[in-house]
């Protein structure tokens, strides 16, 4: 049997389209990130692209956008970043009370000529947490296509820049995306999941499979394999990320960094079992993580004395 991570391997390159190897890493955190999670933090900082030190943040999702800007600010400095390189894009929906600003007038930076060119030459792109919905809203036009600033993501992604994005700013990556819901209720009430998991277009920037967040914190494996039924057999693949985690996705290859775990839910072959509430058969779990947590090997015994 081949290990869990030549599995997964295996399965997202068969999965991914050829295309997709060549973008740019997608570090995809599932929240909760601690300060002191260094590894997580430089696996965005080390995959800029050379001459493009940039990191644009992006807090579109928060209902606070100024104080998750500077979280992320302060967490990015205290892992290496150059203060110069750090740039806030004004986009939003909420106003943040902490601020004099009123930051409901940044509903229209995505078609902004002066948020777009923060953008244009980054490294890195960061959307912080909050709500994913709130962020596909502000990011694509009611009739469903790019604004502005989501096609130039797109483009910069392509040329190589890494996109971050935590919590919400992780689970808005994949389209369709989990824009909320809860099956335990469905369970409690008796009755099948599916309708209790909310499916939203997402930014579609993640090639194949759907993300959840705060996994095992918040008990979603129920919702992600919920959400997974929802789909074409064929699109139903899922990872769920735990807190203080990060799904790294570059070359075509999958990484774990962070303190927790990886699940990989793959729901191409599984099928309702009749009569159950959120019952499946025929589902396949890999768990992944960070190589670096892996305990010391220890020494092999010494020979004996003769």
């Amino acid at each position: 049997m081949r290990p869990p991570a030549a599995f997964v391997v295996a399965l997202l390159a068969a999965a991914l389209p050829a295309s997709a190897a060549a973008r740019g890493p997608l570090v995809m955190a599932g929240g909760a990130i601690a300060d002191t999670n260094a590894a997580l933090v430089r696996a965005v900082l080390d995959r800029r692209p050379a001459g493009n030190p940039a990191i644009a943040i992006v807090p579109a999702a928060s209902g606070v956008p100024a104080e998750a800007f500077e979280r992320t600010r302060a967490l990015l400095l205290a892992h290496g970043a150059d203060p110069s390189d750090i740039r806030l894009v004004r986009i939003a929906a909420a106003d943040d009370p902490a601020t004099p600003e009123d930051e409901t007038q940044w509903a229209e930076g995505g078609a902004s000529d002066a948020e777009l060119a923060k953008i244009a030459d980054a490294g890195a792109i960061w959307f912080t947490g909050g709500d994913q919905a709130v962020l596909a809203r502000l990011l694509r036009a009611p009739d469903g296509r790019d604004t502005p600033m989501l096609a130039l993501i797109r483009r910069r992604h392509r040329e190589g820049a890494v996109i971050a994005g935590t919590s919400a700013g992780a689970a808005a990556m994949s389209d369709p995306m989990i824009a909320g819901g809860d099956p335990l209720a469905a369970a409690a009430a008796g009755r099948q999941g599916a309708g209790f998991v909310d499916l939203a277009p997402g930014l579609g920037l993640l090639a194949t499979g759907l993300v959840d967040q705060h996994f095992n914190a918040r008990d979603r494996l129920p919702r992600l394999v919920a959400a997974l039924m929802a789909l074409p057999p064929r699109a139903r693949l899922g990872y769920g990320i735990d807190e203080d985690t990060a799904l790294v996705v570059a070359g075509g290859r999958l990484a774990v960094v962070g303190s927790g775990l990886v699940t990989v839910v793959d729901a191409r072959r599984a099928r309702p079992e009749p009569g159950a509430v959120l019952g499946v058969r025929g589902l396949s779990l890999r768990f992944l993580a960070d190589p670096a947590r892996a305990p010391p090997r220890s020494p092999p015994p010494a020979a004996p004395t003769p």
